[in-house]
């Protein structure tokens, strides 16, 4: 499936597993010892219950279903979320048109911990990256989409503009100032909660604090990569 100009206006990491993975995380892992299941079989209930999933990869990063940065390095990402919450949160409140309440940054922390106990699980993640994505398009229906340039995260831009697109092939190109930028557009978040039946608040929340982790994590990577 090509890329079109929707698909990129509307980017949060990992593509439709962004809205299965802020299950796990707001309602899964919402205390401790309440892990019961593995982000796969979390992915698999969502793709064979929705009626479009989207996955995404990549064609300059790895094989053809392991693309995605998000899912690569998920465990990871949610580990630093958990350790550089502070940093993270404060980060992202400096970005913002608006500075997060006190109610907010609470949210924001017990996220952060669900996202600690979900990295430290021995289970959760024992399906996860490229075999995960492979699984899902060749058994579960799901659609697989590829970028026809590089997709990188060295820096987020916040959006709370409609229809303010990220254009990777832009993005990347060393000529444009937006090298390596990565476009969260928050108003994309809450139509989607619908589909995936999410408190729309707490997965804008989760969205900031993971979007920021996953710079974070893959900034470096993709330096390297570009070097």
């Amino acid at each position: 499936m090509p890329i079109d100009d929707r698909f990129e206006l509307y980017q949060v990491p990992g593509a439709s597993a962004f809205f299965s993975a802020a299950r796990d995380v707001l309602v899964e892992a919402s205390s401790a010892g309440s892990i019961t299941n593995t982000f796969a079989d979390t992915v698999h209930s969502d793709a064979t219950t929705l009626d479009l999933y989207i996955l995404h990869n990549d064609d300059s990063h790895g094989g053809e279903f392991d693309g995605c940065g998000f899912l690569a390095q998920q465990q990871k990402i949610y580990r630093t979320a958990a350790s550089m919450a502070d940093e993270l949160i404060a980060r992202v409140d400096q970005n913002r048109y608006t500075a997060f309440s006190d109610a907010e940054k609470t949210l924001l922390q017990h996220i952060a911990k669900a996202c600690g106990r979900l990295a430290e699980s021995d289970t959760y993640f024992s399906l996860s990256g490229g075999e995960l994505v492979e699984k899902a398009v060749k058994e579960w229906g799901v659609t697989l989409a590829t970028y026809t340039g590089d997709h990188t995260a060295i820096r987020v831009r916040y959006s709370g503009k409609e229809d303010e697109t990220y254009d990777s092939r832009i993005a990347n190109d060393a000529s444009h100032d937006s090298q390596s930028s990565f476009n969260l557009d928050i108003n994309h978040i809450r139509p989607r909660c619908e589909a995936f039946d999410l408190d729309p608040e707490g997965t804008r929340l989760f969205a900031e604090l993971i979007t920021a982790a996953t710079v974070e994590v893959l900034g470096p990577i993709a330096k390297i990569d570009q070097e």
